[in-house]
């Protein structure tokens, strides 16, 4: 007798939520909470930029564009505003609402 177990397939990306940025890269999900993240920045690794997320305690976290499948600048300008305005991450709930805020003040 033979079985197998089915997984739910999860896509590598970013994650912008209320209470933390989550990154998955293949099977393994960071949660960052807000109030420890300290920077965002882009930086080359390679030929690619990528996604520096800094901390306070702890190494900095890289992530490549191939992880969140959007443009680097883009991203990190929405982790950065967000970062900054913490009174207003309840945008978060409505993504179209919170690029939108991203998008009107910059």
């Amino acid at each position: 007798m033979a079985f197998g177990i089915v997984k739910p397939f999860l896509p590598s990306g970013i994650r912008i939520c209320e209470d933390a940025v989550w990154v998955r890269k293949g099977i393994i999900e960071h949660r960052m909470p807000w109030d420890q993240l300290e920077d965002v920045a882009l930086k080359m690794r390679g030929k690619a930029l990528a996604l520096e997320l800094s901390f306070e305690s702890g190494p900095d976290y890289s992530v490549r564009p191939m992880y969140f499948g959007s443009n680097p600048y883009y991203v990190a300008e929405l982790i950065l505003y967000y970062l900054r305005h913490p009174g207003r991450r309840e945008l978060l709930r409505d993504p179209d609402a919170a690029i939108r805020e991203v998008m009107e003040v910059a």
